[in-house]
């Protein structure tokens, strides 16, 4: 907000400037919220994957927890590509059953008006 705006504009450009700071600060913080938590879930996956290996008390049979190949993001973007691409064939599928059986239908109409 310029010093003109501020002290010789209208009151309400002050509220305008002021919840707009608002919002981008607030957004900044969950930006960093989401950065921190990504950062923990990152040390827990290290944590847990060596988990196994220092722990001599832990058995031979327990379940092994390995360190992600690729980060989550990636992760999550395959997963939703992934579903996409199985909602893409399914749809192709119901498509092609519905043309079958319209198809079917077609050719037993005509069948009975052959007959007639």
């Amino acid at each position: 907000m310029s010093w003109d705006d501020y002290w010789r504009g209208p009151l309400s450009a002050f509220f305008i400037f002021s919840n707009a700071h608002k919002r981008k600060m607030q957004s900044e913080i969950d930006l960093l919220d989401y950065q921190a938590w990504r950062c923990g879930l990152y040390t827990r996956a290290a944590i847990t994957s060596t988990y196994k290996m220092l722990n001599p008390l832990v058995k031979e049979s327990s379940r092994d927890y390995p360190y992600p190949q690729e980060c989550y993001s990636i992760q999550e973007q395959k997963e939703r590509e992934k579903t996409e691409k199985e909602k893409q064939e399914e749809l192709r599928r119901q498509q092609q059953s519905y043309y079958d059986r319209l198809s079917a239908w077609a050719a037993a109409f005509k069948g009975k008006g052959a007959d007639n």
